[in-house]
């Protein structure tokens, strides 16, 4: 029997690897929160060698400006989309990302300890949001306040323009960038490696977490550690149950397609 390959049969084995690696990448949201589970929250001043999670306020006397809000922080992430139409389909497609850091501290009720985010993976809520078409979307009105919003918002697209421009993006058609920032005084967890910064002499610098190379994972959030492990349980269920079903549904419309399963 011979059956015609169309957009269609295309578009159903498109869904099915979708479900498959969903369904698959699902188990590394449940290692991930094993993970969290299972290692203490150590206290900032007796954080011991090896891998650890700390939880408390971000701190530190040096801040770097975000790359467009230009917002003082530890950490910023950038992502900047393009809307493009594809066939039938239209989606904002990702064109640009990247991440910005400093070394900060984390503070809790005991102390400091000192953290270098070069390398990790960031969770942070969004602060700053721009489309060219409706303009500011979402902004964080205690880093402006009224005033502040009305003067971002007359050179925000200016300084999107320069951003592009400097990173070699192309700026045409419906674009969008979101910003997110850590800030001082903002809740923050990590989980990383800590190691012994050789000569130091101060007690604060003399522990710095960082990314380790027995310890991929390498984990920094705008939140408590109660915050992360229940958007980690809700990724790992979504993942896991939503790309089985994805995958299955896609599998038996192929069978049924096919001519090899009737219903």
């Amino acid at each position: 029997m011979s059956v015609e390959i169309n957009d269609d049969v295309i578009g159903a084995l498109v869904f099915f690897g979708l479900g498959l690696f969903f369904f698959f990448y699902g188990f590394r949201h449940l290692r991930n929160k094993r993970l969290v589970e299972n290692i203490p929250t150590s206290k900032c001043r007796s954080v011991a060698m090896g891998l650890v999670e700390v939880a408390g306020r971000a701190a530190g006397n040096t801040t770097v400006p975000s790359g467009i809000g230009q917002v003082p922080c530890y950490c910023s992430q950038i992502m900047i989309e393009r809307y493009e139409r594809r066939g039938k389909s239209s989606r904002w497609v990702t064109v640009h990302k990247e991440n910005l850091g400093i070394p900060f501290y984390v503070e809790d009720d005991t102390g400091r300890v000192k953290v270098d985010p070069t390398g990790a993976e960031l969770d942070l809520p969004v602060d700053i949001q721009y489309t060219t078409e409706s303009g500011v979307e979402k902004l964080v009105r205690f880093f402006f306040g009224d005033s502040g919003r009305n003067r971002l918002e007359q050179e925000i697209e200016r300084r999107f323009r320069d951003f592009c421009e400097s990173r070699g993006v192309r700026f045409t058609g419906p674009m969008r960038f979101t910003e997110k920032n850590l800030c001082q005084g903002d809740p923050v967890y990590v989980l990383g490696t800590a190691t012994e910064v050789p000569g130091a002499q101060d007690e604060q610098e003399r522990i710095i977490i960082c990314k380790g190379q027995h310890h991929p994972w390498y984990f920094i959030a705008e939140a408590s550690e109660k915050e992360v492990l229940s958007k980690l349980s809700r990724n790992t269920w979504l993942s896991v149950f939503g790309g089985a079903v994805v995958a299955l549904v896609a599998l038996a419309w192929l069978l049924h397609r096919f001519g090899w399963l009737s219903f």
